[in-house]
């Protein structure tokens, strides 16, 4: 199958309902993205082409580059250059083999890339598998922003119709209209929680084939204990803390996590390198405790090491909210 100048060489999973994706070349030889349109409705259209004229506009690390696009009578197209062998996350996942620290490392590439996103007070809206892909090198980026949005946006109740099942694995209970509350950027934080969860424990927290028993359980289950074998149960701890149902019960921001998943991957010298030979206490204590004037600790069975953190730099606090 061909579009303009491309061979599609595989279809790969949809980011939404109606825009397929496809792995393609050009005549060189060079590899691509394409995402197609099916729908011809013209409102349809018109926010496909909006969507993909921003990213085109967007530099972000982390966000595939649209070069072209493409609108015709039957389709509309976005072309995205990307290197040979690109994979989704799942099949990544599933192919490669990763210790804590490849999967600590892979984790915060994918909260950075978020965290770029939250600077300029916008949500991602779809950290979703089908959303996320990465290089040959192992580093992550998104390939869609359909349902990009300001902060404060407004949800509305989701159609069957408007979302695949692999958006709803990792949605958020506010961003599913059913709990009466306005979107802001922690809709993010409990996604990123979900794909953590898949990343540390191989599995979605919630598994089904139908989607409102997907709606319900993000809305009113707890996510399953895994087995941690070989994780650190601090981190089972922070992602207990991003999949929150109440928002204020999740990190306040992006950078928070970031600085705590950074410090699991480089524990103060005077902890063990092993990381699930200590305690790591920051997704298990609230924002005030961090706010006492003394030091924060992480707690091993046979010592305890300080965490030089100042308190006082935003940019290093932990930001659980109460």
């Amino acid at each position: 199958m061909s579009i303009l100048d491309y061979e599609l060489t595989e279809e790969l999973a949809s980011v939404t309902p109606e825009i397929r994706l496809f792995k393609a070349k050009d005549e060189e030889g060079d590899a691509y993205l394409v995402k197609q349109l099916l729908s011809s409705d013209a409102d349809k259209l018109k926010k496909f082409l909006d969507d993909n004229d921003i990213q085109q506009r967007f530099n972000k690390n982390g966000l595939a580059a649209v070069t072209e696009i493409t609108e015709s009578q039957q389709s509309c197209h976005a072309i995205m250059p990307v290197s040979d062998n690109v994979k989704g996350l799942n099949e990544f996942l599933d192919e490669t083999h990763l210790d804590v620290v490849q999967k600590l490392d892979f984790s915060i590439a994918i909260a950075q890339i978020v965290e770029e996103f939250h600077k300029d007070n916008l949500i991602v809206g779809e950290i979703a598998p089908q959303n996320i892909y990465l290089l040959e090198d192992g580093s992550p980026f998104l390939v869609d922003l359909s349902y990009l949005k300001r902060t404060n946006s407004v949800s509305s109740p989701i159609s069957q119709n408007e979302v695949n099942l692999l958006s709803l694995k990792t949605i958020a209970p506010e961003a599913t209209g059913r709990v009466n509350r306005v979107i802001e950027t922690r809709a993010d934080l409990y996604s990123l929680g979900v794909i953590l969860y898949r990343i540390f424990f191989g599995s979605y927290p919630f598994e089904s084939e139908d989607p409102m028993e997907l709606i319900y359980a993000h809305i009113a289950s707890e996510p399953p204990e895994p087995e941690l074998k070989d994780v650190p149960k601090q981190l089972f701890k922070i992602v207990q803390v991003l999949l929150q149902k109440s928002p204020e019960a999740r990190y306040r921001t992006v950078s928070g996590l970031i600085f705590d998943l950074n410090i699991c991957l480089s524990p103060s010298s005077s902890i063990p390198a092993t990381l699930n030979l200590y305690e790591f206490v920051y997704a298990n204590t609230t924002l005030k405790e961090y706010l006492d004037p003394n030091p924060l600790y992480t707690a091993n069975v046979s010592n305890i090491g300080v965490v030089k953190d100042t308190l006082s730099s935003t940019n290093k606090i932990n930001d659980l909210s109460t």
